[in-house]
Formats: C-alpha cells, sequence, structure tokens
C-alpha cells in the first residue's frame, strides 16, 4: 500500500513479497558476489527490501567467465544451505544472464539455455552495438519456444528511440529495466531512458541487476514520485506473476 500523504515513495513500499529476476548474488561465479558472506549480506538486503524469491542469474560468456549449468547449481545448493543456517527465509532459484555470442549460438541449437521460469530466458548484448544477427538469434529462440527476455535495454547505447524499443517486442521479446537505472546509478542519460520506457508503456519486467551489497543499499535509499510509484506497481504485478 502507498503512503497517501508524502509526496514521494520509497522503492521498497514497492518490494514486499516481490521476485527479483535479475542479480549477481551466487557468490564467485562473476563480477557478482565474490564469497558466501558477500552473499548472505546481499540476501539481509533482500529482506529489509521486502523481496520474496531471488532467481540468482551470473553472466555465462565465452571470453570471460567459465560458468555452465553444473557450476550454477553446485553454487545454488551452497547458498540455500548458507542461507537456511543464516535464518534468511528467501526463495533462491538461479538460471543464467546470456551473452549473445558464440556460446550463446550453440546453447541454442542444443536447447540448452537457462531459463528464467519455463521458457523465458534472460539475454544481453554488447552496450555499444548489438549482434549483427541479433534478430535471428530472436527468430530462432522463438522458434524453438523460449520467450527471449532483453536484459537492462535502456543500458544499450544503440537503443535510443520508442520505436527501437518496439521492434524488439514486436519481434517477441520482453524488455527488462534495472531498478537501478532509475536510480540514476549509471548515469543521467540512461535514467533518462529507463524513465522513457516507463512513460511509454515499454518496461515488461524489472529486476535489479544487483552485483553487491551497495546496489541493494542504494535501493533501500531510493525514493520515487507517486507517478513513478503507479508505474512500477503494475511492472512489478507483471513480474510476480511471470515469475512467482
Amino acid at each position: 500500500m502507498l503512503s497517501f500523504f508524502s509526496s514521494k515513495i520509497l522503492f521498497k513500499e514497492l518490494t514486499n513479497n516481490a521476485v527479483d529476476i535479475h542479480c549477481h548474488l551466487l557468490p564467485g561465479l562473476d563480477d557478482g558476489a565474490k564469497d558466501l558472506g558477500t552473499a548472505l549480506d546481499m540476501l539481509k538486503n533482500y529482506r529489509q527490501l521486502g523481496y520474496r524469491k531471488v532467481i540468482c542469474t551470473p553472466h555465462i560468456m565465452e571470453d570471460y567467465y567459465k560458468v555452465d549449468a553444473e557450476k550454477i547449481a553446485t553454487t545454488l545448493t551452497q547458498l540455500r544451505t548458507a542461507a537456511k543456517n543464516a535464518n534468511i527465509n528467501i526463495i533462491l532459484e538461479a538460471a543464467a544472464e546470456h551473452m549473445t555470442d558464440g556460446q550463446f549460438e550453440r546453447l541454442l541449437q542444443e536447447k540448452a539455455l537457462l531459463p528464467l521460469f519455463n521458457n523465458l530466458v534472460l539475454i544481453e548484448t554488447g552496450f555499444l552495438a548489438a549482434p549483427l544477427n541479433l534478430p535471428d538469434l530472436i527468430f530462432e529462440m522463438t522458434n524453438v519456444g523460449y520467450t527471449p527476455v532483453i536484459a537492462h535495454p535502456e543500458r544499450y547505447g544503440y537503443l535510443k528511440k520508442p520505436k527501437h524499443f518496439q521492434r524488439l517486442r514486436d519481434q517477441g521479446c520482453l524488455l527488462q529495466v534495472n531498478a537501478l537505472s532509475l536510480t540514476g546509478y549509471y548515469g543521467k542519460s540512461i535514467q533518462q531512458k529507463a524513465e522513457m520506457l516507463l512513460e511509454n508503456d515499454l518496461v515488461d519486467v524489472i529486476g535489479t541487476d544487483a552485483h553487491h551489497a551497495r546496489h541493494l543499499q542504494r535501493l533501500l535509499e531510493f525514493k520515487v514520485s507517486k507517478k513513478m510509484a503507479g508505474q512500477l506497481e503494475v511492472i512489478f504485478e507483471r513480474t510476480n506473476q511471470l515469475f512467482g
């Protein structure tokens, strides 16, 4: 329930019983949590924010991180055990944030992508330029039954106008905006683009993309206008329904 009299709404008023579908919580796999202690600190922040469920999405990138389904499953089990021992009652699941590189093409051909839930697969591209074969990859994904979820499209320099984002949706993608983008964490231009996407009803789902406790602490302190709070309520409800 949103506060009626305040001019600004704390972001955490929107995240009670929410699901985070994009974060780097699994320790030691990528540029996220470096160890179990760091991951547990992040989980304490998630509990403060009121999240009910967190889907961990480590990077799968052929040139950077040697991460695969087996490592993700093993690390998830370790984190679940540590969270239970620390009495942190949050549902933990795992998938991946797939870079659209050569390894991605192989995993797609083998139908070995790691979905967030059901057939929904989180993918990312380079920040400056999309792969030339991105439309083909999206077509191949949808053709075999996957639904691409584009991670943080507001951060991609090659996507600028509403029509660029709508084109991806028309191709069968969902667009996932980072809550951190709305705080200005990545800079003013990205914040403005994320706000533009909200204004134009071009956001399908939301995630934190948290890599460490400082990201979540920023969200704990973040306040939004009543208008944005109303927009985000709709996005959180949709996210929770799809991934709950």
